[in-house]
């Protein structure tokens, strides 16, 4: 039986495009696999119409799921494939210095803070999931300021 972990593997590799459910959050991901670790993973996304809008880093612990093969996705395929024919795909893929000793997340951060891009965080507060978009400001030993837009 494959893991969580080999399907995504597989999935980059291949280059393949993915839905990932989450445990805890109804919000389903579109994409393809940039980055994977043994514990974390990043997603090169997709919106609704097939246009690439960002990224997402997600740990495997949080991921219930990964679909590589279903009607959504051969749908989604398509629209991906006009938006590129057509040149509406211009968003440019996030970039992370190769340095392997790093753990994923703290090359995002780091990453995210060098670069001043905004950033979507999801905290919980009072057992409910926030959501927070803005820029880290500064990275600190023991965690990061973050200013919310």
């Amino acid at each position: 039986m494959n893991t969580l972990y080999d399907k995504l593997r597989t999935a980059q590799i291949d280059e393949q495009l993915i839905n990932a459910f989450q445990n805890d959050s109804d919000i389903v991901y579109t994409g393809v696999i940039q980055f994977l670790s043994s514990k974390d993973f990043i997603m090169l996304t997709y919106n609704d119409y097939g246009i690439q809008d960002g990224e997402v880093y997600l740990k495997l612990s949080s991921v219930k799921s990964v679909e590589t093969d279903s009607y959504d996705l051969a749908n989604m395929e398509e629209r991906i494939y006009f938006d590129e024919k057509h040149h509406l795909n211009a968003q440019p893929a996030f970039d992370l210095p190769i340095k392997m000793s790093d753990s994923l997340f703290d090359r995002v951060v780091q990453t995210l803070h060098d670069e001043q891009k905004v950033g979507l965080i999801i905290t919980e507060q009072a057992g409910k999931l926030k959501y927070n978009e803005g820029l880290i400001s500064n990275v600190h030993d023991d965690g990061m300021t973050f200013y919310q837009c």
